[in-house]
């Protein structure tokens, strides 16, 4: 649980969030599943995260692939930048990524 904990303060702590909508990303609470925008399997495991449509600028960690088990990741109607990590590969379980601007780019 510690790599998904440090993968999502990562994205926290990269992204601007004018909306405040990651407030409840704190890291001294072991269990992300109590986050908002953070879906968990019944392992307890992060499976989904939700961002869209929130203003949310800035770039995507590399540590995002430690998600191992996430399943879909919604990104669009944010402006994120930069590249994109070549660390999504990890990420095997993922079905689908909604890009920035509201299609998928990649869909299983």
């Amino acid at each position: 649980m510690c790599k998904t904990v440090d993968a999502l303060n990562a994205l926290k702590t990269q992204l601007q969030d004018p909306n405040n909508v990651l407030q409840s990303w704190n890291i001294t609470q072991v269990n992300p599943c109590r986050w908002s925008h953070i879906t968990c399997n019944n392992e307890n495991r992060v499976a989904r995260m939700e961002l869209y449509d929130n203003n949310i600028t800035g770039s995507i960690p590399y540590q995002i692939g430690n998600l191992t088990y996430l399943l879909s990741l919604d990104l669009y109607m944010n402006q994120l930048d930069g590249d994109i990590p070549d660390t999504l590969g990890n990420l095997k379980k993922l079905h689908c990524l909604y890009d920035f601007t509201s299609f998928v780019f990649f869909s299983r």
